[in-house]
Formats: C-alpha cells, structure tokens, sequence
C-alpha cells in the first residue's frame, strides 16, 4: 500500500489561498482537536456507541481530507463505515491504529510546517 501523508499541492494551494501563518494555525488547530476526537472515538467504542463513534471517525475524514491528510482520512473513513454496519470489535481493533497515524501525519506536517509544541 502506497502511503501519502500529505496531499503537498492540496496544502500548498491553501498556503497560497490563506496564507503560512493563517495554514499553520488551522493545523495546529486541528491537530489539538483531532487528539480530543480520537478520545471520544475511544470512549465511545469502549462504551459501544458505534453511532457516536461513527460521527467522530466522519469528522476526523472530512476535515482531514480538507487539510490535505489523505491517509488520515482514508483510515478514519474506514472506521467510519465499520461503525455504519455494527461491527463493533472491528471498529475497535480499527480505532487502535489511528493515534499512530495521527503522530506519523503530524510528524510530516512538522516536516514542513512550523507547528506549536505537541508536548
């Protein structure tokens, strides 16, 4: 499987569109966020709310595929689906490969980008 952290020309059009500081902002923004998303989505999987657990894997893809994270969001729309048909221990033992993913994108962000302190 071909891995593509980043879609570079999706987010150089942003950084031409918004500017670096105004992008920068925004994935930091999204990177606070997407750690409390994959906090819910873990508490709402342990709990077997698969419908809540759904919508924050749909989140998760949609605002990842906007920021150009591609494979954040292919994965997040996987987990997305598998709650969509009630297959609950999929969708947890799914849910355990994002917050590495989520590290590996943001680790490629950083690569590019001057991002807050993650500590």
């Amino acid at each position: 499987m071909t891995m593509t952290m980043l879609d570079m020309g999706l987010l150089n059009e942003l950084k031409e569109d918004l500017g670096e500081e105004v992008l920068a902002g925004l994935l930091a923004h999204f990177i606070g966020n997407s750690k409390a998303r994959l906090t819910r989505l873990a508490a709402a999987l342990e709990s077997g709310a698969l419908r809540e657990a759904g919508r924050e894997a749909h989140s998760l893809k949609g605002i990842a595929a906007s920021l150009g994270m591609p494979d954040l969001a292919a994965f997040a729309g996987v987990i997305e689906e598998t709650c969509r048909t009630g297959d609950l221990d999929s969708a947890r033992a799914q849910a355990h490969g994002l917050p590495e993913l989520l590290e590996r994108t943001v680790v490629s962000l950083g690569d590019h980008y001057t991002l807050p302190n993650r500590s």
